[in-house]
């Protein structure tokens, strides 16, 4: 049983901040690897905390967390440490050797309890949406779904992106027609895919992917049969497999197939009247909606965007 070591662990992460801290997170993680092949006791105060464990030297950090499959979704800045912040890493090195005391202690277990924590710490972030003056619109929303696809490679099971362009989606809708119904469409067969709750919309049924299907074809043709329009929305790879599907089963003159970047930049263009200042206000306009909706009808509050 590890329940000693472990609560010794997240009593000493509490109470001095460390789970609150991407700073500090690292710190630990570094901190723990590079005395992982020192005998206990050592002496921390040998340790030249902010030289040998070489706590903001990125590609070291990144080369730690890689090993446990987290990508760049973990970016630990290149910055001064604050004094703070070194004493809590010297006060972190006394811990070590005080649980090492613990028989059921490796510094192996300690070093994935703190990968577990940075799991935990990216899964409560918002994404984060950094407008630049001078970057396309496209560029924008491609770098908010990277953003969404790396956090969703650290998470097994996870279907970040395709929620958050869903969402996306219907945040535009909602602001373009405002007050008119957008409800879901389910199977009434129990299923896990992404795409799986189309949106409907007057006659419409709106299928956002990252990866189009030919059991999403299928649908559509059940669709077409019940006289409703399908489109599918993708990633540009994504949008050309559909239409090749739906050109294999007889469907392409049936179902629209759009890139769900240019379907959402386009009305941004055109709120902004095509004037470059105005990019701002119509992202954040469309964020504020998005935002609302998953305050309304999610339950991970880490699809959340924060625009910087």
């Amino acid at each position: 049983m590890t329940f000693e070591l472990q609560q010794s662990l997240k009593n000493f992460a509490d109470s001095r901040g460390f789970l609150k801290s991407e700073v500090l997170l690292s710190s630990a993680l570094l901190a723990t690897r590079a005395t992982g092949d020192l005998n206990c006791p050592f002496d921390p105060v040998s340790i030249n905390v902010s030289e040998e464990i070489d706590i903001f030297e990125v590609e070291t950090a990144q080369a730690v967390v890689s090993d446990y499959g987290i990508s760049d979704g973990f970016v630990i800045r290149n910055e001064t440490i604050s004094q703070e912040d070194l004493s809590s890493v010297r006060d972190y090195l006394v811990f070590l050797n005080d649980i090492a005391k613990i028989p059921e202690f490796t510094f192996a277990y300690v070093e994935n309890w703190w990968v577990s924590r940075i799991r935990e710490f990216l899964m409560r972030n918002p994404l984060v949406l950094e407008i630049d003056s001078n970057s396309t619109l496209r560029a924008h929303l491609e770098s908010l779904f990277g953003e969404a696809r790396r956090r969703q490679h650290n998470i097994y099971g996870a279907m970040i992106e395709s929620d958050l362009m869903r969402n996306l989606v219907v945040a535009k809708i909602a602001i373009i027609y405002p007050g008119t119904p957008i409800k879901p469409e389910r199977s009434e067969v129990a299923s896990t895919d992404e795409w799986e709750e189309g949106i409907v919309i007057g006659d419409s049924v709106i299928y956002v992917t990252t990866s189009p299907s030919t059991k999403l074809l299928l649908r559509c043709a059940f669709d077409v049969k019940d006289r409703k329009r399908p489109l599918i929305l993708s990633h540009g790879a994504g949008a050309a497999m559909a239409e090749t599907l739906a050109d294999e089963i007889g469907l392409s003159r049936r179902v629209e197939v759009l890139d769900i970047t240019q379907f959402l930049i386009a009305n941004i263009l055109e709120w902004t009247c095509f004037d470059g200042s105005r990019r701002r206000n119509s992202l954040e306009e469309l964020i504020g909606k998005y935002n609302e909706l998953i305050d309304r009808c999610e339950t991970d509050p880490s699809l959340k965007i924060e625009v910087a």
